[in-house]
Order: structure tokens, then sequence, then C-alpha cells
């Protein structure tokens, strides 16, 4: 029967203990931690009984780090590194030393300790990096020089299983580290496309803009279009109504007829001015509708880039003036303030003749 370590009382208390520590950690290593620790918390037996060799060389390490933990009531990155790595030689161990599946949890630990390895602090990375390569073989040399085991009648195939597990192990570390390099390399080219995801949004919210604008401009050609009816309508009813003055040359009623055609010249500019402007405004519209529809097509900008450049450096300089070019309204100037004087001194030569 193991000795009694995880089992203890005393260990009990410690990783009560740290796991009420590790409850306020918000990092990714001391909430993986915590769900290792509240494992062997509830199954202390079968890690006595199956990390016994662990045990023996870190234990005192493992239990003098709760203690720490524990009595300093917060998480100190160094030691939490230390714990990482030393919970780890543990669970390697565990898996080594069992027949089936490891929990999800453990597995969880084991794949985020294998992918951040090199991101703990003080002698972590160096114990992680024992456990996956060197542990299993010392364990084996452990269990090859205990004197009970080179008596077992099964001694070969079992030291030919734990070979094959040890390989094994070895061959799935691989796989993963490969799953791993996958996933990298497919969020690199995520990463890329959504910037591109993000340019279209913000052209889909200017044309937003655009478009309330353009609604706002037709109601203003459409009061204009009125507003510049109405003194011409205004005076052709005076006229009518008092047409008996007007055969008698009335000039105060003749006079009247000035401020209406001021008006209606000066609605006229304005009017001008609105439909220019709308005008604008739907060149703006339909640049930034092209915009839209080039950012659609594109998914790998950086890989892109890269490969055009030693081809044809000039073709991705023109896609770059088309895509970040300003915006534009139309190349026509707009009326200047007289336009259509001319125009007006000609029609009054034209009434005195």
């Amino acid at each position: 029967m193991a000795q009694q370590f995880f089992a203890s009382d005393a260990m009990q208390r410690n990783l009560s203990k740290a796991l009420q520590v590790l409850d306020a950690e918000s990092d990714e290593a001391g909430k993986y931690l915590r769900e290792v620790l509240f494992i062997i918390q509830q199954n202390p037996q079968s890690f006595d009984e199956r990390c016994a060799l662990n045990i023996e060389w870190i234990g005192t390490s493992i239990s003098n780090s709760l203690q720490l933990m524990a009595a300093e009531r917060k998480g100190n990155p160094g030691r939490l590194s230390d714990l990482v790595a030393a919970i780890f030689r543990i669970v390697v161990e565990y898996e080594l030393s069992q027949p089936g599946e490891l929990a999800l949890e453990l597995r969880r630990f084991m794949d985020w300790v294998h992918s951040n390895a090199s991101q703990l602090g003080g002698n972590a990375p160096m114990q992680v990096d024992y456990a996956r390569h060197q542990m299993p073989v010392s364990i084996l040399k452990k269990l090859l020089g205990n004197e009970v085991v080179r008596s077992l009648p099964s001694y070969e195939a079992y030291a030919s299983a734990v070979d094959g597990r040890i390989k094994a192990w070895n061959a799935d570390l691989d796989a993963r580290e490969a799953r791993v390099n996958a996933l990298k390399d497919a969020l690199a080219k995520h990463e890329s496309g959504f910037n591109f995801v993000g340019l279209h949004k913000g052209f889909d919210d200017l044309s937003v803009v655009k478009k309330g604008e353009i609604r706002w401009l037709r109601r203003y050609v459409v009061a204009l279009g009125t507003a510049v009816l109405c003194p011409l309508g205004v005076e052709l009813g005076l006229l009518y109504f008092y047409r008996a003055q007007l055969s008698a040359l009335n000039l105060p009623l003749l006079l009247s007829v000035v401020p209406a055609v001021s008006l209606t010249i000066i609605l006229i500019y304005y009017f001008r001015l609105v439909v220019r402007a709308l005008e604008g405004a739907k060149a703006q519209l339909s640049q930034i509708e092209l915009r839209k529809t080039m950012c659609r097509f594109v998914e790998s900008y950086a890989e892109f880039g890269k490969r055009i450049k030693t081809d044809n450096a000039e073709t991705l300089g023109k896609f770059e003036n088309m895509i970040f070019s300003n915006i534009v309204g139309s190349d026509e100037k707009l009326p200047a303030t007289f336009d259509g004087v001319e125009q007006l001194s000609t029609l009054i030569k034209s009434v005195k003749s």
C-alpha cells in the first residue's frame, strides 16, 4: 500500500487553502492549476498510488510551495510557475501509470503547459522539458532497478509495454504540437481577413451617413423647387387680378415685379447649389460602394502584398491608391455667385427694345 501524501490531513488542509488563494487568480496558469489541484484533493489515494516516484522526488517541494501560498494568501508568480511545473510532473506520471484516458481537466492542463512552457518563470520551463522527455526514462530506470520488479516473470513484457507507452506518448506529443502549429497558422490568416472586415464595416458606416445626407438633399431640392415657383405664381396672380391697372401702366404695380424676380433668381441659385451638392453626394456614395465591393474579395492581404511586391509592385500600388484614396465629390465646379447675371441683362435689353 502506497504511503499517504495527498491523502494526509496536512496536505488536504494545504490543498484547501491553496484552492482558496487560486480562486482569486485571473490568469490562465492559476485557473488550470486550480482545476488539477481540485481533482487531486478529491482523489488523493489514486494519486498517492500512481505518482509514488515524483512524490518521493519532489513531494517536499510541492508541500512547501502549497504552505507558502496558503500563508501569503496570494499567488506569487514565481512560486506559481514552479508549482505548475511540479504538478505537471505529477500528472505526467499519473498518465503513464494508469491504463485509461486522463480526465478532461488533466488533459487540458497538460495541453496548456505544452503550449505555454516557455512563458513560465524560474526553473519551470526546464522542469517541464524534463517531464516531457527525460522523466519517463528515469521512471523506467527506477522501476528496473527495483529488486521486486527484476524478479517478476513478466519483466520483459512489462518493460516492452512501458517502452511502447513512452513511444506512444512522444508520438502523441508530436501530433499535438503539429495541431497547435496548424491552428496558429490558421489564426494568422483569419487575423488578416478580420482587418478587411473592419475596413468594410468602416466604409459601410460612411455609406449610411451619405445615404442620410442624400435623403435630406432630395427634400431640399423639392422644397426649393417649389419655392422657386411661388414668387412667379404670386406675381402672375397679381397681374391677372390687376390687369386693368397694368393696361394703364401703373408704376407701383410694375415695380412689384422687381422683388419677385430677384427672389426667384436667388432661389434658383440656391436650388442649383443643392442640386450640385446632391450630385456630389451621389458620386461619393458610388465610390464608397466601390470600396466596399473591393474589400469583400480580400482575405489575406499580408500574404497577397508579399507575393505581389515580388512579382509586380506597381499593381499593388494602384490597388492601395484606389482603396485608401480620399473621397472626392464631382469634378465639376460649383456655380459661382453671379452665374446667370449675363442672361438676366440680355433679358432686360430685350424687354426695353
